[in-house]
């Protein structure tokens, strides 16, 4: 079963807060492993605070960094 992402730690995230970049992230990795994903949208009330694009643009290629070191280090890919 994939760990759910809620749509706050992403938003969250994007906005800098470094707790849930790591929630983010932390899931992220294990859902890669397990083959699935799935993310739950903010239903807070009010919504929580709309990072920026570019906020949310640093926040990809941060992932994407993180995962694929992480991927490289493990020797699970060859580029």
């Amino acid at each position: 079963m994939s760990e759910p992402i809620v749509g706050c730690w992403i938003l969250a995230a994007a906005r800098g807060d470094e707790g849930s970049y790591q929630k983010v992230l932390k899931s992220m990795r294990y859902n890669i492993a397990f083959g699935s994903q799935t993310i739950f949208p903010c239903n807070c009330q009010p919504r929580c605070p709309q990072p920026t694009d570019e906020q949310m643009e640093a926040l990809d290629r941060r992932l994407q960094a993180d995962i694929r070191a992480a991927h490289d280090h493990q020797g699970l890919t060859s580029r």
